[in-house]
Formats: structure tokens, sequence, C-alpha cells
């Protein structure tokens, strides 16, 4: 059977994928497409195999994430990624990492399961090693050039506060995935791409959205590049000066900003980060970033509340009160 392969990058480090699976090979190549990249050398190899196996799991294998059906084990340095119907192991040191991948799991939510979980969690295991960590945030630069952190569980406006500050001229890293490591004592912030979910009524809002025809993807959302909404708006990479802002949705009439102290933005920020703990040879590097994110970021927590969803001009000046260190409520001077 022919063998497909290319090299993925992510926040500057490549990995090189060889699959026997046409499946395999059409899913990855067009969800990670914004990640391809021609270069030859690279950090860690995956292969993925189209091929259905008895659980390799070894009986002393110990569960240390369950993230819906997908369940991740640790035993002897090895990392077991699993639906139980397939299996992902990444090897000790984190250069190999080895997939027994079957139908079933490539049938989940139309093959989206196995991609934007399944095997974005390996390459996120995998980049770990390499000192890159994520963490589940939207990552916006001002027209000044400061970053702006939102991380946050689903359903806290993510994706809704970047479209907003796309409008007032913000540039965006990712609604959702952030990696960020450490070069020469400065952070570096780097964008995952992957599709937006946009709640319905915020779309059909968005005078750009008229030419373009998404379908309703999940819970009432559009399913949209981006980029295609607005042309020009990302940046691969970016550093410089943080903000560290926690949206909460709040069933409250104004938005306020309230100072967190360094422990309290710690353990949200671990909350967003789950994998600090899966490795023990990692969780002291993976932690320790964390930590030095926040005692060199100015620390929000954002209530949100329905006001500025009709002025977007509350966001911003939220975003810009954070930004100058004070608490704020919406509407007040």
């Amino acid at each position: 059977m022919r063998k497909h392969s290319f090299t993925l990058n992510f926040a500057e480090e490549n990995f090189y994928l060889e699959t026997d699976s046409e499946v395999i090979n059409q899913l990855v190549s067009e969800y990670f497409s914004k990640h391809l990249s021609e270069e030859d050398s690279f950090s860690a190899r995956i292969e993925l195999l189209e091929k259905k196996i008895f659980s390799p799991l070894p009986s002393s294998a110990r569960l240390m994430l369950r993230y819906f059906t997908l369940k991740i084990f640790q035993a002897g340095g090895w990392s077991y990624f699993t639906d139980f119907s397939s299996y992902l192991l990444v090897a000790p040191e984190g250069k190999n990492a080895l997939g027994y991948i079957s139908s079933e799991t490539l049938k989940k939510d139309q093959g989206k399961f196995f991609t934007a979980i399944f095997l974005s969690f390996v390459i996120f295991e995998l980049l770990r090693y390499q000192g890159v960590f994520f963490l589940h945030c939207a990552g916006l630069v001002s027209p000044k050039g400061k970053i702006y952190l939102f991380p946050a569980s689903s359903r806290q406006g993510k994706s809704t506060i970047t479209v907003y500050l796309i409008q007032q001229g913000f540039k965006c890293l990712s609604d959702d995935t952030i990696f960020i490591c450490q070069k020469n004592q400065e952070f570096n912030f780097y964008g995952f791409h992957k599709p937006c979910h946009l709640p319905v009524n915020l779309f059909q809002k968005l005078s750009n959205a008229q030419k373009l025809s998404p379908q309703i993807s999940r819970e009432d959302k559009i399913e949209i590049d981006l980029e295609e909404l607005f042309p020009q708006s990302k940046l691969p990479s970016a550093k410089g000066e943080v903000v560290l802002i926690f949206p909460e949705l709040k069933n409250q009439p104004q938005s306020r900003l309230q100072p967190l102290s360094k422990t309290q933005a710690l353990v949200k920020l671990m909350e967003q980060s789950p994998f600090f703990y899966l490795n023990s040879r990692l969780a002291k590097i993976h932690l320790k970033t964390l930590s030095e994110l926040v005692n060199n970021s100015q620390l929000w927590l954002l209530e949100n509340g329905s006001d500025w969803l009709e002025q977007p001009e509350i966001l911003l000046e939220l975003v810009e009160k954070a930004e100058q260190g004070w608490g704020y409520e919406a509407g007040t001077s």
C-alpha cells in the first residue's frame, strides 16, 4: 500500500508524519493544511497505521486524563492515547509516536474527533518535549502591540471576544488554542490554526458574512475559518508585554473587570493547560513556564455581562482599562 508523508509545523517545531491510509492522509492534510511545511528536518516522527489491534495498554498503566471518549494513560515513560478503538503511543523522550487507528475512530464526527482531539492532543504532548506548551485560550495583539490572552473553558466567550476585537483593529493568533514557549528569557506565542465556532446569531450580524455560506456545525454554531471572515487578520506569532484576562460568563447586564492575585491566576491557567501533570518528567518545566507567564503579566477576571454584545465599544474600554491596570465596571467612569 502506498505511504503518504508530510511535515507539520507548530510553533517553529516540525513533525514528520507518515501513514499507509488514504483516509488518514486526507483528514490530516485537510485539517492541518495551514501547518504543512516543506522543511526536511523534524523534532519527532509520527507513524499512523489504519489497523485495529488488541489493547497495547500494560496492566500497570495509570489513567492520567479523560477528555470525553479520549483517555490518556502513562506507564514506564510511555504515554497511551486511546478511545479503546484506536491507540496512539508516544515513546519516552518524545521523539516517536505510533498509532493504530481503527475505521470506527476515523468515522466519529466525520473524522473531526480524530484530527481535532485525538491526533491534536498527541501533537500537544510531543510539543511539550520541545518546551512548547498549549493553552485553551484566545490570543490577540492590539494595534499598540500589546498581547492579550483570554484563557477560558468552552462557552465563556473566547471566539466572540476574538471577533469583536478583530473588528476593533486587533490581530488574531487564535480564538481557541495558543502555544507558548520561552526563548532567550522571552515569551513567544503562536496560534493553532483550526476552525472557529461562532454562535449563529453573532455570525448573522457580521456585515462581511453575507458572502459566505457555512453550515451549522453543532449546538447552533457556525464553523468558519476566521481568515475567510477577516482577511489578513491572522498573525503567525507574537512576543511582548502580556495582559491575561480570564473571561467568565455571568448572568448580569454589566461587565466588570476584577484584579486577580498570582495564585488565583495560576490556578485558573493550569485548568486551561491540563497536560502539565501528565508526565512527571515534563511537569516541572511546564508548571514553571505557566508560573513565569503569570509573574510577568497583568492579571484580570472579566465578568462577561450582556452589555458589550450590543455595544462593542464597551469591550474595547474594558480591555484598555485592563492594560492601564484599573479595575472597571462598564458604564462607570
